[in-house]
């Protein structure tokens, strides 16, 4: 059983724009959600199913979702939906300020009830879920919204626990539930083992599916962009992205500009925020799609962004990180050491067709047969038979 969360700002839009949806059963709503190629969608799963594995996906924070299982379950509990509303610039502007004290302030933040985490209706119906598949196997890809204490209350003898942090890990956090602590970050998978668990570095994917389900490519009338997140704790990636602004027809797609001050020139290359097929056309029409990872990388190529630009055939340029030859190989991607030098290669690979051409086919050729979700599933499936 696959453990998943996804943006409220993506549930939003998703159930604003399909009229309905909600009322829907189970299953349609699961469809239409994998449908939309969102996140991870049901990469994952199918990959264990390839596998020869069983393997089901649950979004324990859509409401909706799991309201839809639990009345075709005869359950009276009812979740609530979680209402994440955007920073006003006042707290975004906090936020910036407290940066360097993040892993310090959010036990208390825990504490006091300001990060997210279920309702107790929202628990019920994801244990009857675990209690209804009886998985062998619980991966858990937000350790934060589905704490420890949650985890225990779905144990049962020969069950394993594994979780997945792609992000830099609270010092306070609990991981004594587990079994094994996986990251995209070897510096992370490292820290597991020395806080007692078996940890494993796991990295990213491109489902080469996608290409097929969305179609042909769209004209590339887009310079260079970045698309991610702009968040108060992304200041150099966004020092990086304003100096670059300042020189070129840069556009931006990001769920929100709460990390960007108001004076920003970023605000002016903001296009939105994009999901799922749009987000996967907005790197397709990008002649340069920027990439720049954040600080808690520590120096590793690791973000998911080097695969789905590289995945759907687009040229990448990306901070230069330790282990890129050994995802691409010495001439698979392009890089830059400095802000200078990524205005130097932007101003360069612009008037360079041929060779972004060349550059873009050959990452895209390892991408597809090297990293994708068939070769991680079978990756973790290694990692739990050594358990």
């Amino acid at each position: 059983m696959l453990l998943h969360t996804d943006y409220q700002s993506f549930l939003r839009r998703f159930y604003r724009d399909d009229a309905g949806l909600a009322e829907l059963s189970y299953d349609e709503q699961l469809k239409r959600r994998n449908d939309s190629l969102f996140s991870l969608s049901d990469f994952y799963s199918n990959g264990f199913r390839a596998h020869g594995v069983e393997a089901i996906d649950v979004y324990a924070n859509n409401a909706d979702l799991q309201n839809a299982w639990a009345r075709e379950h005869g359950l009276t509990a009812q979740a609530a939906a979680a209402e994440v509303p955007e920073d006003s610039r006042l707290v975004a502007t906090l936020k910036r300020t407290l940066r360097p004290y993040r892993s310090l302030l959010a036990p208390f933040g825990r504490r006091l009830g300001l990060l997210a985490k279920p309702d107790s209706s929202a628990e019920d119906i994801l244990l009857a879920q675990v209690e209804a598949f009886d998985p062998d196997v619980v991966l858990n890809f937000d350790s934060f919204f589905m704490g420890a204490d949650l985890m225990r209350r779905m144990q049962r003898k020969g069950r394993k626990f594994v979780f997945y942090c792609g992000i830099d890990p609270l010092a306070d956090m609990d991981i004594s539930v587990y079994d094994l602590g996986t990251s995209n970050m070897a510096w992370v998978a490292e820290s597991f083992r020395r806080r007692g668990i078996a940890g494993e570095q796991w990295k990213l994917a491109f489902e080469p599916t996608v290409l097929d389900r969305l179609g042909p490519a769209p004209k590339q009338d887009v310079a260079v962009s970045f698309v991610g997140s702009l968040m108060s704790d992304h200041g150099s990636r966004i020092s990086l992205l304003e100096a670059i602004a300042r020189r070129f027809p840069l556009k931006v797609w990001a769920p929100s500009l709460s990390g960007v001050d108001a004076n920003s020139p970023l605000r002016a290359c903001y296009q939105g925020e994009v999901y799922g097929r749009d987000f996967y056309n907005a790197l397709r029409r990008s002649r340069i799609s920027l990439n720049t990872h954040s600080n808690a990388s520590r120096g590793e190529a690791a973000n998911t962004r080097l695969f789905e630009v590289t995945g759907v055939g687009g040229f990448l340029l990306t901070d230069n990180r330790i282990g890129l030859d050994e995802l691409f190989g010495p001439d698979g991607v392009a890089t830059y050491a400095s802000t200078g030098e990524v205005l130097e290669k932007i101003d360069h690979y612009l008037s360079r067709e041929d060779e972004r051409s060349r550059l873009a086919k050959a990452a895209q050729a390892t991408t597809l047969q090297k990293h994708n979700y068939f070769e991680r599933t079978g990756e973790m499936l290694g990692f739990i038979a050594k358990l």
